[in-house]
């Protein structure tokens, strides 16, 4: 337990850095609004609010890129969210590796949140070739997702679960201090 809290401490400091601006966290975290544009990957979860989907395209190096983005389909704004992407070999099905992504509204304003419809991509993430030549296969893990009205859905098992759930409370600590006038 300890060490889960040592990531929300972290994850709290980061927050407080992301508001003041010096956080190396920004470009790692902060989400880019999109229109949805890729297929629907199964997350394993349809309690969730989020529907998730993938589309791959070649960079100029002729790497594959997975971009994922997320669409809010519940009735409550999300604030952040945090899945992992697990990537299989096509031809035999074997686990090849797992990736970690961490997405947050950098500001506390509601305006900066995953409003019910709208979708955020999360950036690309290099898609390796299985052993016959053809993409890997792809899945969805959400392990956390936090709403705007405070709820946090998914057990946190991760340690960036905890870092993203420290920079939230970062983060809203520091606007409510930002908001209190000094006497």
């Amino acid at each position: 337990m300890q060490l889960n809290a040592s990531h929300l401490l972290y994850g709290v400091f980061e927050g407080t850095d992301l508001i003041s601006g010096g956080s190396s966290q920004a470009k790692l975290v902060a989400p880019t609004p999109v229109t949805v544009t890729g297929r629907p990957v199964p997350s394993g979860d349809n309690s969730l609010p989020l529907q998730f989907t993938g589309s791959v395209e070649s960079a100029p190096s002729g790497q594959l890129l997975l971009t994922i983005e997320a669409t809010n389909r519940g009735s409550v704004p999300v604030i952040g969210y945090e899945f992992r992407i697990s990537f299989f070999d096509h031809a035999t099905g074997a686990f090849v590796r797992s990736v970690a992504v961490k997405t947050l509204a950098t500001t506390a304003s509601a305006s900066a949140y995953l409003l019910p419809g709208a979708s955020w991509s999360s950036g690309a993430r290099r898609l390796s070739v299985s052993s016959d030549g053809t993409p890997d296969d792809y899945n969805i893990t959400a392990e956390i997702v936090v709403l705007a009205d405070g709820t946090v859905l998914r057990p946190r098992h991760s340690r960036q679960s905890y870092e993203l759930l420290g920079m939230y409370e970062g983060i809203h600590a520091s606007k409510i201090s930002l908001d209190t006038p000094s006497r």
